[in-house]
């Protein structure tokens, strides 16, 4: 168990690492061991970790991959890494499950989720498409929850950071009730779909 966020300007503003930061605290019991936010133009991604492997330890999140340009924040625990590590041409030893997610994306793009097998929340910012991606397992294992309106997207583990995020983000959102996750900027749970694809307008 760890805690994602992600925001996504839409409106050209840069994302505001203070209003990652304040969603991570909000997760504190998810990610009590270290917390690390990255961000650049209109993208945040913040991880926070409870190492339940001892590969959590070798590379810190959010990761980095393709010179900067691709950002992974992983919440959960892949089961097929001598398979995905073989297709990837990395070494199953010595390799976190993050950089599997990395290099699965590298190999097979968009539909990258679609070969993990494992109960897993993943969010990745491709600066190149401009493009977030936000991936479930298909059993919905870990949760994630998206609020979304015309000018920023949200993304965590738990509805409350929403919430932090949205009050910290200067009136960009305001909270709401339960509904679309699409344009009316109300919380949704990602639920099994596996992949909302979010641009960056």
């Amino acid at each position: 168990m760890s805690a994602l966020v992600a925001i996504l300007r839409r409106d050209g503003a840069p994302a505001d690492p203070a209003v990652a930061r304040a969603a991570l605290e909000a997760q504190r019991a998810r990610g009590p061991e270290a917390r690390r936010v990255w961000s650049e133009g209109p993208a945040a991604i913040g991880h926070g970790l409870l190492a339940t492997t001892p590969e959590d330890d070798l590379a810190p999140q959010p990761f980095s991959a393709a010179g900067g340009a691709v950002v992974v924040a992983l919440d959960g625990r892949l089961d097929n890494t001598a398979e995905l590590a073989e297709a990837t041409g990395l070494r199953e030893s010595g390799t976190s499950d993050v950089e599997l997610v990395a290099a699965a994306y590298a190999k097979w793009g968009a539909t990258f989720a679609h070969r993990l097998l494992g109960d897993f929340a993943i969010v990745l910012w491709d600066a190149r498409r401009r493009e977030m991606l936000c991936a479930r397992d298909p059993l919905a294992s870990r949760p994630l929850y998206v609020r979304a309106d015309h000018r920023v997207v949200l993304c965590a583990s738990e509805p409350r950071a929403l919430f932090r995020a949205a009050a910290r983000a200067t009136g960009a959102i305001a909270p709401t009730g339960a509904g679309s996750a699409t344009g009316t900027g109300a919380i949704a749970e990602a639920g099994d779909a596996r992949q909302p694809r979010i641009d960056a307008e």
